[in-house]
């Protein structure tokens, strides 16, 4: 769920469809979701403070974790 989504004041568009896409790549590449977490409220404030990290047992590349930062924005 993008960060859009979450703040249900301003709405959503497009958007929202490549911050998925930046979520789907991430756990493709990781093995995990990007936002994961041990309760859904905590893992909604990652969500919409864009927390994340790159995991430590899997070697991302920088061009992958460049496209992935570019997605993964909280203001589009």
């Amino acid at each position: 769920m993008a960060p859009e989504v979450l703040d249900s004041q301003f709405g959503h568009s497009y958007e929202v469809d490549v911050w998925s896409f930046g979520v789907i790549l991430y756990t493709m590449l990781a093995g995990k979701p990007p936002f994961e977490s041990d309760a859904v409220k905590k893992t909604y404030k990652r969500i919409g403070n864009c927390d994340y990290e790159w995991p430590t047992k899997v070697t991302l590349s920088e061009s992958a974790k460049d496209v992935i930062s570019k997605i993964l924005v909280k203001l589009p």
